[in-house]
């Protein structure tokens, strides 16, 4: 085993992988993104994007365990920590080699539950953590390995096909009900594996280049990565309601958060020394305190009492939600009394890309781009004699 430094691991910026909206590329990068979906040359290899949280596990020598996000925290400046929130992971990574490092998604392991309560387990207290996985635990589907015993593949700048090798053969002995390697696939078309993805109930997939190495902190803009999904042209759909928020905020740092509320009222001590008997707090700095002791974190639409998005008609009848892309506010507005009387009325659209139809006609990742106001369409008048 080669010198082993779990700093340098805790440390590492993470890189960043490309992703790229077709309809703002020249006609030669369009074409150099189809390359890489038509696999030219069989130079690229695919991995399944999973729905959660990445995440760096870090099996060190001796006691040396630790798992950490992406993320750095606000206050801290330090990257964020998963090793006491992750017990069950932490168990078996005892079992895993010394100097071993790879990369995952911690996320659920079936298709088709949502995503938004992970961030309540992964951003609380550890032993809060703990409690909310009683019932189910959460999962990681590993992508890449960067260490082996000791073996530092960033440094010797080992390729990406190399590295999935090295995950599969570690996951044939090392796979559990906790962990399992990405599904992989190395084939003429990753469009079509793309949208299989996406109709079980995945987000996709990530092309990479079969020798490209791991860069930490760099984004690949060479094409060497791409994140792929679908895409459809831009549209003009009726806005049918507007949404009310989700309560718990799902953010992907709790770090800092200033929006909270407390089930029973309690006495609190501020940091400028007031004390408050509220069920809702709202703090401008770090709430670590608060979140210690009370409550839960809200998302800042509920907060404040606004709405979270709208509800649009796509082909006359198919309804899909869009909650992502609008800002504050849009989304104030959204609960005046002048966007209620428009809904009313059928004078509100809302400008939406989303990436593809499903099949039961609702749109798949949906983002809103803006509103536009309608004239109130005239009365007809109906001819009673006839």
């Amino acid at each position: 085993m080669g010198e082993f430094n779990f700093n340098y691991w805790l440390r590492m910026e993470p890189m960043k992988y490309a992703d790229r909206d077709p309809s703002t590329l020249s006609p030669k990068l369009l074409m150099k993104r189809q390359e890489m979906i038509d696999n030219k040359n069989g130079e690229f290899i695919a991995t399944e994007k999973h729905d959660g949280y990445w995440a760096m596990f870090i099996r060190g020598e001796g006691e040396e365990i630790a798992i950490r996000s992406r993320n750095k925290g606000k206050n801290s400046g330090e990257y964020g920590d998963f090793t006491g929130k992750l017990p069950h992971m932490v168990q078996e990574m005892y079992l895993w080699p010394s100097g071993t490092v790879v990369l995952g998604e911690v996320c659920w392991k079936e298709y088709g539950r949502n995503s938004s309560d992970i961030t309540t387990i992964l951003g609380c207290l550890d032993e809060k953590a703990v409690e909310r996985q009683k019932e189910e635990k959460l999962h990681c589907y590993i992508f890449d390995m960067l260490c082996w015993q000791g073996e530092n593949f960033v440094e010797s700048g080992m390729g990406y096909y190399n590295r999935l090798k090295h995950v599969l053969l570690f996951m044939d002995k090392y796979s559990s009900d906790n962990f399992s390697a990405t599904d992989v696939y190395y084939g003429p078309n990753y469009l079509d594996y793309s949208e299989k993805i996406v109709e079980k109930g995945g987000e996709g997939c990530v092309i990479y280049r079969c020798d490209y190495p791991y860069e930490p902190g760099k984004r690949s803009l060479a094409w060497k990565t791409l994140k792929l999904k679908a895409s459809m042209p831009e549209m003009e759909l009726l806005v049918e309601e507007a949404l009310n928020p989700n309560k718990i905020y799902d953010g992907k740092e709790l770090a800092g958060w200033p929006y909270w509320e407390i089930e029973e009222p309690v006495e609190i001590m501020l940091s400028n020394g007031d004390v408050i008997h509220e069920t809702a707090v709202y703090l401008e700095k770090n709430p670590d305190d608060i979140m210690k002791q009370y409550g839960t974190p809200v998302t800042k639409p509920y907060f404040f009492g606004w709405k979270n998005g709208v509800r649009i008609t796509h082909d006359g009848c198919n309804f899909t939600n869009v909650t992502s892309g609008l800002t504050d506010e849009e989304r104030e507005w959204l609960a005046s009394k002048e966007a209620t009387e428009l809904i009313k009325n059928h004078q509100l659209y809302a400008r939406i890309k989303a990436m593809q139809e499903g099949q039961n006609g609702a749109l798949r990742h949906p983002v809103f781009l803006g509103f536009k106001i309608m004239d109130k369409p005239e009365r007809i008048e109906f001819d009673e004699s006839i």
